[in-house]
């Protein structure tokens, strides 16, 4: 059965306050049940992917390996009512510099690390977000990473307790979910600060954008999914449920970057992998859903 104590499915325990902040954070394999010791490259990075194939073209320079495909995760978009408060915290917590341009506020990313994007939008509901982010101890224990989200503003949820070997389960300023991940787990070695970024989601939707990105599979289990960049880095996980039609699904989205010269082709390529196409946006990205009807963005 599964647990809850944070993130789309769990939407009416985590304010029980006699409850400890540890707990599943999609599922009992995210406290490293199953995934406690996945197979590791040289650097310490999780692989459970296929090895990059020296086939798949020249090493792209600016980015150190092959770029497979135009399409680029330009950032993961969290809509709020106060996106620069929000963007002020995880800017903190992540070193990063804001810019500021048509579609919000962006922490831009690197190869490796997903970017951030925060826009105005809607109050958070009383549901628990589709989204929500795992910080890592790649630069910060997990008690140094909960002192660093308290003193930039963030607040633990539940009682406040912390169990021996669990994550903690946080908010930022703004009220979005994030976990501080245990030190113990194995699964996000090598992936950066910013860990992950975990969705509410069918198993369909972790392989149309295991396809949509080029990123293989570095999760396939019991309906669950993760993929990665052939660089590394952050990972892209989905819970392997249907999305709650209750919640918003354009709150958080996904921002993708392509050549205005390469975007028919790549609307094309995408609807053909099960993406619907909805039109242009108010400052003029494309709009489209994936096959879980949930919103994402193409800016051109």
């Amino acid at each position: 059965m599964r647990r809850f104590l944070i993130d789309a499915q769990l939407d009416r325990v985590i304010d029980v306050e006699d409850r400890d902040v540890g707990g599943g954070c999609h599922d009992e394999h995210r406290d490293d049940c199953r995934r406690a010791n996945p197979p590791q490259a040289a650097d310490g990075r999780c692989l459970q992917a296929r090895t990059l194939d020296p086939a798949s073209g020249p090493v792209d320079p600016a980015i150190g390996y092959p770029r497979a495909m135009p399409l680029e995760l330009e950032s993961v978009m969290f809509r709020g009512t106060d996106p620069a408060r929000a963007a002020a915290f995880w800017a903190t917590m992540l070193h990063r510099t804001p810019q500021e341009d048509a579609d919000g506020i962006l922490l831009a990313g690197t190869p490796t690390q997903v970017g951030l994007r925060f826009t105005p939008g809607g109050a958070h509901s009383p549901l628990k977000n589709r989204v929500h982010l795992h910080l890592s101890r790649a630069e910060r224990t997990q008690s140094q990473t909960i002192a660093a989200a308290e003193k930039a503003g963030g607040r633990r949820l539940g009682s406040g307790n912390i169990p021996p070997g669990s994550y903690a389960v946080m908010s930022d300023p703004t009220g979005d979910e994030f976990c501080a991940i245990q030190d113990e787990n194995r699964y996000l070695d090598g992936c950066g600060p910013l860990g992950e970024a975990t969705c509410e989601g069918t198993r369909a939707s972790g392989r149309f954008w295991s396809e949509a990105l080029g990123w293989p599979l570095v999760w396939d289990e019991d309906e669950e999914t993760a993929i990665q960049s052939p660089a590394g880095g952050t990972k892209l996980a989905w819970s392997g449920d249907e999305v709650d039609p209750a919640r918003d699904p354009s709150r958080q989205v996904f921002v993708l970057a392509v050549d205005p010269g390469g975007l028919a082709g790549e609307l094309e390529r995408l609807t053909s992998l099960g993406a619907t196409l909805l039109g242009a946006g108010p400052t003029g990205a494309t709009i489209l859903r994936d096959p879980d009807g949930v919103e994402f963005l193409i800016r051109s």
